[in-house]
């Protein structure tokens, strides 16, 4: 169900990853939250940590929502659905270490 994925995980993670970094540092300096954040008492370390986190959240979100396809799946057959959690699983980890790759490339 999920074999496909990963070539378009890669597009679609490029695209956030370089997004959420440069347009981030972009629209920060002529929208004046650049200079919020470095007025705000965290580190460099958890400003990072955060917006990978955030990043990653909204990567496992988009996995989530095509959910109703494996319950599809569910209502028209019998599938296993040990592979079925354990490819979305697996898909959510696999972004994470995509986004992990990316943030440091584009960093």
């Amino acid at each position: 169900m999920l074999r496909h994925f990963g070539g378009s995980l890669l597009f679609t993670l490029a695209a956030l990853a370089l997004g959420a970094w440069y347009g981030w540092t972009l629209t920060g300096t002529t929208a004046g939250t650049l200079e919020l954040l470095f007025t705000l008492p965290i580190t460099p370390l958890s400003a990072v940590l955060g917006k990978y986190f955030a990043a990653w959240t909204f990567l496992a979100l988009a996995i989530v929502l095509s959910f109703p396809m494996a319950l599809t799946i569910g209502y028209l057959g019998s599938p296993d659905w040990g592979v079925i959690i354990s490819s979305y699983v697996g898909s959510i980890l696999m972004a994470g270490s995509y986004l992990g790759v990316c943030s440091l490339t584009s960093a």
